[in-house]
């Protein structure tokens, strides 16, 4: 299918902006410009808009990406309005208190809180999924907290030891990993390899935490 990228699909029902489907490094995608006052609202005119370098006015856009395998003369001006509705907060996780959501990107589907993402399994045909687990549009915030529980499947090359307890901190469990170069624990992407002289089952979570400062 060519894509015009021109040319609305339709308005968005709740903020009266259009919608425009577009094709873009990682495969197409729904974009929504500047919203016009809705009839509920006045607009601000005390404000000019803001301008870019050139005096332009600037435009912001949200985008979401199309699932993959949708076929794209199907997509309808419904479909757009519920990919535009990521990222979708779920609430807020019961030991941390920050934000749960879910949304999609260039891997696919996925949940997250406070640095801490985990994949979902994409739903089959593409858009038209409706319900479970491995659908970021209808995944409650419980399946969401059970998948952010699980621990990461390692890499190639490591494997986890155990599962050493929750951060005395921030609550988030820690885990103790193994590769050739020796046990390690994990803070965002590094790996902070621990002494020869560590032993697994005597390791707490207060040890974990002071070699995580």
């Amino acid at each position: 299918m060519q894509l015009k990228n021109d040319e609305s699909i339709g308005v968005h029902p709740d903020t009266g902006a259009n919608i425009y489907m577009k094709t873009g490094r990682f495969g197409p995608y729904v974009e929504m410009l500047e919203a016009r006052s809705t009839k509920h609202e006045e607009p601000n005119k005390s404000k000019a808009p803001k301008k870019g370098k050139r005096g332009r006015p600037k435009i912001a856009a949200k985008r979401a990406s199309i699932p993959a395998g949708t076929d794209l003369s199907s997509v309808t001006l419904a479909d757009a309005v519920k990919y535009l509705s990521l990222p979708r907060e779920l609430g807020h996780h019961p030991s941390t208190g920050k934000a749960v959501f879910s949304s999609t990107g260039r891997f696919g589907p996925y949940v997250g809180s406070d640095g801490e993402f985990r994949s979902l399994k994409a739903p089959a045909g593409g858009g038209s999924a409706s319900g479970g687990k491995g659908d970021p549009y209808t995944i409650t915030l419980d399946e969401a907290l059970t998948i952010l529980a699980t621990p990461k499947k390692p890499p190639k090359g490591v494997e986890i030891v155990k599962e050493i307890g929750k951060h005395p901190r921030t609550s988030k469990q820690l885990v103790l990993y193994k590769s050739k170069q020796g046990l390690f624990l994990k803070k965002g992407l590094r790996r902070i390899y621990l002494p020869d002289t560590i032993s697994p089952d005597s390791l707490t979570p207060a040890d974990a935490a002071e070699y995580l400062k």
